[in-house]
């Protein structure tokens, strides 16, 4: 990495004098690598004449930051060596940590479309690029910008996505959905009891008009995203294991049950008790699903914090009026974000 940053030092892109963080991010995507800076002086908006391999290419750059713009380079040379810096990086980041400087961990549950508060809640956080955040499912449904939520995770390679039962449904009948931008009978000749159950019961309704409106490469973007979602999750932060499964390992798994070892319906679909988890070697696990309401009125808008922090809840209700919670893994530490949805009284309230 510091190889890199000398060359791009000496490319005039960076000026290091300011002593500000510089922070690299590569993308490999058929040679065509994502550099994202922050908060660096001294930028240059054009590179004529490339030193790597005296090519001899203007290496266009465009911006997606509202501020310090990423660089994107078409030469294959530049290109190899900044995968390879990105393939050293991930070897000494495991315990996300760069040169001394702490990579916060985030984890969140349970967005079903709420945009405001999402977007709310990075801001709360000061998220960057410096730091990870995990959603442990259900991003869409109930709410009112489920697609436009998904693209924005899905523009962040710092997002990582688990899996959840609405996020299942989305992904089944993504297929169907695009067939009907062509012809629209197809989504009433693909409708069964499972696809009503979504569109009609579970908030599917508003997710698929606003994936009809987007147009077909977004479509098929969006798709191949959703076919790479893992169903859990096991990280390490500092030492420390965590397992992210959105439901559970099933209600009253039996100890020492892995979560490789259940099924994805139970992984997505389990109603779990507060400290349902089988696992015997002190590793933790982050589930939601479950509103937290639903275990008690002392739990409602709150992460929910099993025997001994063994298992944390993390889905809040936001979709119901309550609010979004965050979890920092790397010291436990709680956010929230205040709903902007009507609150959703249930007995005993």
């Amino acid at each position: 990495l510091d190889d890199v940053c000398r060359d791009l030092v000496g490319l005039g892109f960076l000026d290091l004098t300011s002593k500000r963080q510089v922070h690299i991010r590569v993308r490999d995507a058929g040679l065509r690598c994502n550099i994202q800076f922050l908060s660096i002086s001294g930028i240059q908006l054009g590179l004529h004449g490339c030193r790597f391999c005296h090519c001899g290419r203007t290496h266009l750059m465009r911006s997606s930051h509202s501020k310090i713009p990423p660089f994107f380079f078409s030469c294959p040379i530049i290109a190899k060596r900044l995968i390879n810096a990105k393939r050293k990086a991930a070897q000494l980041c495991y315990d996300h940590s760069i040169a001394g400087k702490t990579m916060p961990v985030y984890v969140m549950s349970d967005l079903h479309g709420c945009k405001d508060e999402f977007d709310a809640m990075l801001r709360k956080i000061e998220f960057s690029a410096y730091d990870e955040l995990w959603i442990v499912g259900d991003i869409c449904d109930r709410g009112k910008q489920s697609i436009p939520l998904l693209k924005g995770i899905a523009a962040n390679d710092n997002m990582h996505v688990i899996m959840g039962n609405h996020d299942v449904w989305l992904r089944r009948y993504m297929p169907i959905m695009i067939e009907g931008k062509h012809d629209a009978s197809r989504i009433y000749t693909a409708m069964t009891n499972d696809f009503m159950t979504w569109l009609y019961y579970n908030g599917g309704m508003t997710t698929l008009d606003q994936f009809m409106d987007e147009d077909f490469n977004s479509c098929y973007d969006l798709q191949l995203y959703m076919e790479k979602v893992p169903y859990y999750a096991a990280i390490n932060v500092h030492g420390q294991n965590y397992v992210l499964v959105h439901a559970g390992c099933g209600a009253s798994p039996a100890p020492g049950t892995r979560v490789s070892e259940v099924t994805h319906f139970n992984q997505v679909w389990s109603h779990i008790g507060i400290d349902d988890n089988p696992y015997t070697d002190g590793t933790r696990m982050i589930v939601g699903h479950m509103p937290t309401f639903i275990y008690g009125k002392e739990y409602d808008g709150k992460i929910l914090h099993g025997k001994d922090d063994r298992i944390f809840h993390i889905d809040c209700g936001c979709v119901y009026g309550r609010t979004l919670g965050c979890l920092r893994l790397d010291d436990l530490h709680e956010f929230y974000i205040e709903s902007s949805y009507p609150y959703l009284k249930v007995e005993g309230s």
